[in-house]
Parts: structure tokens; C-alpha cells; sequence
């Protein structure tokens, strides 16, 4: 497998929450007092508090943003709920969802060990990833790339390991039946496979998980090449 990496960025992790439907990507920020979240990236707006604070160094300008309020936002650690105040922010210079601070971190007895690239918080350990990537794969070649999943939340303590069914992403591109288990941060490692004659590209994928007692064993049988 051939993977490039669009831009280096600092240390974040995903998560998966109530108010999405797709796993967010927190910035682990050590410098931060308060824990953000942007009010675009919630597909379920909450409702917030009428706690208004002034905050400085989020956009590129150096200008102080004011946010819309608060609420507590609920999310998931190896399927476990999990609550903590966020702050919510509109039209902010942030590559991130969100920014994971020092209040939220501390609350969560979070240990951040950069030489094995991982967070821990409440015992629950999650990758701490630096970069943001984009898959790459070469023509007529097969990849392993970690993925979210599309299934209602409410589905995936039943999903710890389930399968992925074959199916077609964009023409020519592949996913392969595979049997995965769910990881701590609400994704999975799936197979896809490029019959095309070129390079293609992989980003932001999202799978539907199935339950193997639904599901009779077949591989590839959808595959036309």
C-alpha cells in the first residue's frame, strides 16, 4: 500500500459522539483551558447555555472570538458514554472539529504518550495521530485503511466486531468483504481494492457494518473486473 499524507498537523484523535453522525477530529491541545467545538461540525444542534467567553489565538488573525454558549457533549470511548462541558464556536480559522483542552483532559485523568502515539483517558486508550490522511493506491492493488462507520450510534455496542460487505465505492474501487472489530475510537480496518488502471484516492470513507449473524459467508462475489 502507498499512503500519502496531505498536510502534517498537530496531535489529534477521533471521536465519535451523539451529535454526529461521522467521528470527529479533536486537537489535543495542552495549551487550551477550555475544550471547543466548532457549530458546523454538530449535525445535531444542542441547546447551549447563555455562558458567552471571549477567547483569543483560534483564528489566524490573532482576534478575539466570542462563543455561542455551551452544552455537554456526549461521546463515546470503546462504546462507553462519556460527558464534558464544550464551548461552541462560529467562523473560526480550526482544521479540527474540535480542540480537546486541559479542562476536559484533566476531568478525564488523560495520559498523552507521544513515544507510543497515544491517548489515554478514563483507562480507554485511542491513536494519537498527527497527520491527516489521504490513501493512495496504485493501480490494480489492494490497501488496508482505517475508516469511520455510517450505522446509527445507538447500533454499535451490538457491532464490536461485524462485517463489512463488498461493494463498490467509485468506479473501478472496491471494498472487499472482511470481518472487523470496532476500535476504541469508533472506526474500523477495511480492504479496498483499485482495479483501475491509475492511481486512485481514498478520503473521509465511511463503512456500514452488518451483523455476522445476518449475513451468509461470500466473498467477492459482486466483483466484475
Amino acid at each position: 500500500m502507498n499512503s500519502f499524507i496531505k498536510k502534517v498537523t498537530l496531535p489529534h484523535v477521533f471521536l465519535l459522539t451523539k451529535h454526529t453522525t461521522q467521528s470527529l477530529v479533536l486537537l489535543v491541545d495542552t495549551g487550551s483551558s477550555a475544550s471547543l467545538v466548532k457549530q458546523e461540525s454538530l449535525y445535531k444542534k444542542p441547546q447551549l447555555s447563555t455562558e458567552i467567553v471571549r477567547l483569543k489565538a483560534i483564528n489566524d488573525s490573532g482576534t478575539y472570538c466570542e462563543t455561542l454558549g455551551t452544552f455537554q457533549m456526549q461521546f463515546y470511548l470503546s462504546l462507553e458514554v462519556f460527558s464534558y462541558k464544550f464551548h461552541v464556536v462560529k467562523d473560526v480559522s480550526l482544521d479540527y472539529d474540535c480542540i480537546i483542552g486541559t479542562d476536559c483532559l484533566g476531568h478525564l485523568k488523560a495520559v498523552i504518550d507521544y513515544d507510543k502515539e497515544c491517548l489515554t483517558m478514563n483507562n480507554h486508550t485511542l491513536p494519537l495521530r498527527f497527520k491527516l490522511p489521504i490513501y493512495k493506491i496504485p493501480a490494480r492493488s489492494e490497501a488496508v485503511i482505517e475508516c469511520g462507520v455510517s450505522n446509527n450510534i445507538d447500533d454499535l455496542p451490538f457491532l464490536k466486531e461485524a462485517l463489512v460487505l463488498d461493494h463498490q465505492i467509485f468506479e473501478g474501487v472496491y471494498v472487499a468483504n472482511c470481518i472487523v472489530t470496532l476500535k476504541p475510537n469508533c472506526r474500523v480496518n477495511v480492504s479496498i481494492l483499485n482495479t483501475a488502471e491509475s492511481e486512485i484516492e481514498v478520503n473521509n470513507y465511511s463503512g456500514y457494518l452488518t451483523p455476522i449473524r445476518e449475513q451468509p459467508y461470500r466473498m467477492f462475489d459482486n466483483f466484475q473486473y
